[in-house]
């Protein structure tokens, strides 16, 4: 039986004829993100073999554009939060200096 490596992990899945096993592999994966991209690619792989139909690739390209809106949300929160901590730091700074004049 060959194995498959996802995503770059050290998680090995079976081929996609086990289909509980790969979704309790999903299930141990880290993170929510993680464990529906490895869905995900499981179920690209098993539709390699049938057929889809339009509503299926309406539903993958759905949960594909939800997966990249909350990566992007998240990216977004990140660099506020860096921004607020970089407007926090001149601000001091500013305080430092204005004390430092005045003197």
């Amino acid at each position: 039986m060959a194995m498959e490596r996802a995503g770059g992990d050290d998680l090995l899945l079976p081929p996609a004829a086990h289909g509980d096993t790969i979704i309790a592999a999903a299930a141990a994966a880290p993170g929510r993100l993680e464990a529906q991209e490895l869905l995900y690619r499981v179920e690209l792989q098993q539709g390699a073999t049938t057929t889809t139909t339009g509503a299926d690739r309406r539903k993958r390209r759905a949960m594909k554009n939800r997966e990249s809106a909350e990566r992007s949300r998240a990216r977004k929160q990140a660099y506020m939060h860096e921004l607020e901590q970089e407007v926090r730091l001149l601000r001091a700074e500013n305080d430092a200096l204005r004390h430092e004049c005045q003197e």
